[in-house]
């Protein structure tokens, strides 16, 4: 029960952070040979939202939702904020409840995890310079 809801609360902030632009519509972005800063090229909230691309928007209401997007990112950013602070705080609540050698298991699986997120991360690495 307890890894659904902390799943459900991972996704909701993978899904947050998407809303924020992450990987807002690319046709909704102006072309690259402008002349944008890089600051605002990086900026999530210089981005439309998902399928905001594909419906014709001016570049007047592109701005307007700049505008919007970035009155709103600051919020955004300090409840995911909370919520990885409320998951960091769960997550050691519940490791209480383990005896010492489940601790010790757990600390060995994690260090697996983390060994096979390395390999994985670096055969991706290659794979995308080999390209």
């Amino acid at each position: 029960m307890i890894g659904s809801r902390k799943a459900y609360a991972a996704g909701l902030g993978v899904a947050l952070i998407l809303g924020v632009g992450f990987l807002g519509d690319v046709q909704g972005q102006e072309p690259s040979g402008k002349s944008a800063s890089s600051k605002k090229k990086n900026d999530p909230s210089r981005r439309v939202p998902p399928l905001f691309g594909d419906i014709g928007l001016t570049s007047e209401q592109k701005e307007k939702i700049y505008s919007i997007r970035a009155k709103h990112a600051g919020k955004i950013a300090e409840l995911q904020r909370q919520i990885d602070d409320l998951e960091a705080q769960s997550l050691k609540e519940c490791e209480t409840v383990l005896t010492s050698t489940q601790k010790k298991m757990l600390e060995d699986r994690r260090k697996i995890d983390k060994e096979q997120s390395e390999e994985r991360a670096s055969k991706k690495k290659s794979a995308k310079s080999s390209k």
